[in-house]
């Protein structure tokens, strides 16, 4: 209960914090500190090293596998550069749409401001909830 209710006080005092900060939510990263070479690099590494990721292609994959059809390794190797190929198309339109649409909302101040009361009066809620008593 100790750890719930300092959660509680915790979320309150960065709901308070977050909107009465004087300053914007800033959206814009530094681009300089990564290269795009870099940061897809970083985060295929992160993707192939996933533990997740790993267990599900251990475990998952092979119902799909039919030792019939011919060499069960190409048919594996198969499976997993096309998981391997959507994933990379998926997760390049996130990376793409979130970047156009976080430029678009850092040139409009109204939308920080907003955006900051938004996330200062959600983490408000979700202390106040929190120390609620639950009902049974």
């Amino acid at each position: 209960m100790l750890v719930k209710y300092a959660g509680a006080v915790y979320l309150l005092y960065l709901g308070i914090k977050t909107i009465r900060s004087k300053s914007p939510i800033e959206l814009k990263t530094d681009k300089s500190r990564m290269s795009n070479l870099r940061m897809f690099l970083t985060g295929m590494a992160t993707s192939v090293l996933n533990p997740k990721g790993i267990l599900l292609f251990f475990s998952y994959f092979p119902q799909f596998v039919a030792p019939e059809a011919g060499n069960v390794t190409r048919q594996l190797l198969v499976i997993g550069m096309l998981f391997t190929v959507m994933c990379g198309v998926v997760y390049g339109m996130y990376g793409f749409f979130s970047g156009t649409i976080g430029e678009r909302l850092s040139s409009e101040p109204r939308i920080a401001t907003v955006m900051k009361w938004l996330t200062g009066s959600v983490f408000v809620g979700l202390g106040v909830r929190l120390a609620l008593p639950e009902k049974k």
